[in-house]
């Protein structure tokens, strides 16, 4: 073996904000999920007050962050 195997992360959602920036939910295995994913799970969350910022928040990503990054390439991306 090289090296330690590189860590997969996967797009699971965008998000196109009122302020014109993007963000990318990516989904990376090698963190444990937040206390709040699992009280979703559960059935312990206000789902309409609670999805966006406490659930979804670890998984948030800006595309402008990711594009600044050597670890990332941006191949393309179209605006509809």
């Amino acid at each position: 073996m090289f090296g330690p195997m590189p860590i997969l992360r996967t797009i699971v959602g965008i998000e196109h904000l009122k302020s014109k920036h993007i963000n990318l939910l990516l989904y990376d295995p090698s963190h444990k999920p937040s206390s709040a994913v699992k009280d979703l799970s559960t059935g312990k969350v206000n789902k309409k007050k609670d999805f966006s910022e406490g659930i979804l928040k670890p998984y948030r990503v800006s595309i402008d962050d990711l594009a600044k990054k050597r670890e990332y390439q941006i191949l393309r991306y179209h605006s509809f």
